[in-house]
């Protein structure tokens, strides 16, 4: 959906030509995660150069420094200069924006095998926050639900909308608070009900 969504145009670093997928697979999955692991490599690989560097400009006697340090040097010929920059100097947090994979098929596997749904629970390991957007709830895996801190739910012309969600504030609202609540909070056009599971 990403051309008739042209807000994603705002996005400060999107590169269309290489961020954008319109199509998903495990495997186009699979290639961007492992980029987000190279990109990390990356940026460790050179602060750990960086501070060898340091650490021989405040002591430039090198049996001081450590074999490694040393053999990072020499390596670049004592000069930073002679080093690669990275795309990133230092870890970044990455978002991932899913749009409309309802309709994808293999997306949300319900076999418990679901790349997507194996990332929804370590997402903070890759530094990576997840947006799965779609137009039911109950739609989306119920292990990618359960992991989200943050729903946005918008109003929604079926009034199944309320029992669909119900499951999630269960232990904290009775149902007809929560359906009020979410009739309240949605009652105006681009009004939505955010519901906050972080700690």
């Amino acid at each position: 959906t990403f051309d008739s969504n042209p807000i994603y145009l705002s996005l400060k670093n999107l590169d269309v030509e290489n961020d954008v997928y319109m199509t998903y697979s495990d495997s186009l999955l699979q290639d961007v995660l492992d980029d987000i692991d190279a990109v990390k490599k990356e940026a460790e690989d050179y602060k750990e150069i960086v501070a060898a560097f340091k650490a021989y400009k405040k002591n430039t006697d090198i049996s001081l420094i450590g074999d490694e340090a040393a053999l990072l040097l020499m390596q670049y010929n004592y000069d930073l200069e002679n080093v690669p920059k990275p795309r990133y100097s230092r870890r970044p947090v990455t978002h991932l924006i899913f749009d409309d994979l309802v309709c994808v098929a293999g997306a949300y596997k319900t076999n418990g095998s679901s790349l997507l749904s194996n990332l929804s629970v370590k997402n903070r390991h890759k530094w990576a926050n997840l947006y799965f957007l779609a137009q039911s709830v109950k739609q989306i895996p119920k292990v990618i639900r359960t992991q989200a801190r943050l729903l946005m739910i918008y109003r929604y012309n079926s009034s199944s909308i309320v029992s669909d969600l119900y499951e999630i504030v269960s232990g904290v609202l009775e149902p007809e608070q929560f359906e009020e609540i979410y009739k309240d909070t949605t009652s105006s056009r681009f009004n939505f009900l955010t519901i906050d599971n972080t700690q």
